[in-house]
């Protein structure tokens, strides 16, 4: 005979329970944001009205339910536009804004459920969308970096 420790379920009526709280727990601990993924995109943007047209380079982050937007010029490397904003909001535009019309962009919400589309149904995130009215055209290829 052995005197080896050995383990003992005395009542095992509680085991069921003690795992329900213990899931509970765990659970408890997870992310319930439906904004919690992060993305990072970047290519052109491409604008065309009847008075001028222009293409520039395009990054876009979103992270932890803000959207930031860079749109700079290929050539000269100058910042023509950096903006942020809450999902949901309006854009706020960060230092100086040179000759860039705010209402070229889409709004906040309607670029993040169009990254979101794109970007969850495949695990390769490119995104090849036109956004226009009548006086303008916008086109977005962005691809995830």
């Amino acid at each position: 005979m052995t005197y080896a420790p050995t383990m003992k379920f005395h009542n095992l009526t509680n085991i069921p329970k003690i795992l329900f709280l213990l899931a509970i727990i765990l659970s408890g601990c997870a992310s319930l944001s439906i904004y919690d993924k992060t993305y990072n995109l970047e290519g052109k943007i491409s604008y065309v009205s009847s008075e001028n047209s222009f293409i520039a380079k395009a990054i876009i982050k979103i992270e932890n339910e803000m959207i930031h937007v860079e749109i700079s010029d290929n050539f000269l490397q100058r910042n023509f536009l950096n903006a942020k904003s809450k999902i949901g909001g309006q854009w706020e535009v960060i230092g100086n804004q040179e000759e860039f019309d705010m209402n070229l962009l889409p709004s906040p919400e309607i670029l993040y459920r169009l990254i979101i589309k794109e970007c969850n149904k495949n695990s390769i995130c490119r995104i090849n969308q036109t956004y226009s009215n009548n006086n303008y055209e916008v086109k977005f290829i962005l691809n995830a970096i």
